[in-house]
């Protein structure tokens, strides 16, 4: 099996010894890095299983900025460290692409070991091969244009104004998965069980990472979109309703 690399951003020489210990009893290699810019540099020369971040060593701005590019780059946990968090603070982690926010405390080191093991295999189940014998929920034809989008199911491309956006196959299931039950509130449980076709406690998060990357490629400003909108609490929907009005 291949060995498991994972990248710390963080000052802190005790953090890094405490975490490197933990990990290495796993097999595990931890690398080191100080900052955000050397961060996406080694992100982008190198393969990391996941990313852990000392909060502590960042400004805010800077990671929520760095998060959005380091989620193109990798698919795997990116999980932030620190001492405490204000529920704002948190909402804004997680709106841009963190998987968790943890405690920075050294006797934690140990507990990340069983976490992290999860979230790599949650992460692994998402990229499975996708199963071929799905059916739609709502018959529809291959070619479908409505608004500014034109979604072609046989060949699995999606247009944006006419111009070809590159879906990843799970992002695909899953906005052929919303049209087909489009005008429905879908809940992420529901999201969970028709698209990766398995229900997993803790694990709607990453229903709405695929939403976030979802609204990036297709919507004209994702934080009020047009398509994909949030039913608070309950679910998202794919909305045509609105072309009617």
């Amino acid at each position: 099996m291949e060995q498991q690399h994972f990248l710390l951003i963080s000052k802190d020489m005790a953090l890094y010894g405490a975490i490197a210990a933990a990990f290495a009893d796993e097999g595990w290699l931890l690398h080191q890095t100080t900052t955000a810019v050397e961060g996406v540099a080694k992100i982008q020369k190198h393969s990391y299983s996941g990313i852990l971040w000392d909060f502590a060593a960042t400004p805010l701005d800077t990671i929520l900025a760095t998060l959005d590019v380091m989620r193109q780059m990798m698919n795997g946990p990116i999980i932030i460290m620190g001492e405490a968090y204000k529920p704002k603070v948190r909402r804004k982690l997680f709106r841009f692409h963190a998987d968790d926010c943890l405690p920075r405390s050294l006797n934690d080191a140990e507990l990340l070991v069983p976490l992290i093991r999860q979230r790599l295999w949650v992460y692994s189940q998402l990229n499975s091969e996708e199963s071929s014998n799905n059916k739609p929920r709502r018959p529809h034809r291959d070619d479908v244009t409505i608004g500014n989008l034109r979604l072609d199911f046989d060949h699995r491309c999606v247009y944006v104004n006419d111009q070809k956006v590159i879906l990843t196959p799970k992002e695909f299931k899953l906005l052929k998965y919303l049209y087909d039950n489009r005008n429905q509130v879908i809940s992420r449980e529901q999201l969970l069980n028709g698209v990766w076709n398995y229900d997993i406690l803790g694990t709607s998060r990453m229903v709405d990472i695929h939403i976030s990357h979802l609204r990036d490629k297709i919507e004209k400003d994702p934080h009020r979109p047009e398509w994909i909108k949030t039913a608070r609490g309950f679910g998202y929907l794919f909305d045509t309703a609105h072309l009617d009005k």
